[in-house]
């Protein structure tokens, strides 16, 4: 599935060479299916779109209770370290689990900013390849999604894990969905396994009710 139209017919303009962001989409689809002829073939469908020490002292009323209160406060602490500790591990295993070349780019990311949340169950990671276009790694919880939006450019999102639904219909890991402005839709993943999303974009969503309008009012800002 390749989305709204099936571009898959288009011809690459020899003259230009592709843009980062959209060889590292071709790769990953190709490294999914296995196939490396996969990548001519989606480089033909994209290509005319364009990461202590305490002094000693003394004992004082209450003393007792006081260090009791601390090493609870502590042991908390620590609790709360393991549980971070616990899902920042598998947050890397997550990524160490996605095909090359999208996993190098991810673990780099890692290292910058990292995750950002985009709202309830979903998880934004922005990839810097060298692409003129915007490009990232899209972590979608199942039964949550991206609010509905439009478009002011052009959008691929190659499903990497799990799958998404649309307006337009289910799309699986390896599929492409390739939307345009006036393409209103508001992606949701389905139940089972995380969503993962690889999308690039040649401009920016445009929200719709109220929060279209609260980010209308921001970028006037």
């Amino acid at each position: 599935m390749t989305g709204r139209n099936g571009p898959d017919g288009m011809e690459l303009a020899a003259e230009r060479p592709l843009d980062p962001g959209l060889v590292l989409l071709a790769e990953t689809q190709a490294a999914l299916r296995g196939d490396s002829a996969r990548v001519r073939d989606a480089v033909s469908m994209l290509g005319g779109d364009a990461l202590e020490l305490e002094a000693p002292s003394s004992l004082s009323f209450g003393a007792l209770d006081s260090v009791m209160a601390r090493i609870d406060a502590l042991e908390t602490g620590a609790d709360q370290s393991r549980r971070a500790g616990r899902a920042a591990g598998r947050a890397i295993s997550e990524v160490l689990e996605l095909p090359e070349p999208l996993r190098e780019a991810a673990l780099y990311a890692l290292g910058g900013r990292g995750w950002q949340m985009a709202g309830p169950g979903l998880k934004v990671l922005d990839l810097d390849v060298g692409s003129q276009h915007e490009v990232q790694l899209l972590r979608i919880e199942p039964g949550s999604g991206a609010p509905r939006h439009d478009h002011s450019g052009i959008e691929h999102t190659l499903v990497v894990t799990g799958a998404f639904r649309d307006e337009t219909g289910l799309f699986r890991s390896g599929d492409i969905a390739s939307k345009a402005p006036g393409d209103v839709h508001r992606p949701v993943a389905e139940p089972g396994r995380v969503c993962f999303a690889l999308a690039v974009s040649t401009g920016h969503p445009e929200f719709t009710g109220a929060l279209g309008f609260v980010t209308r009012l921001l970028r006037r800002s």
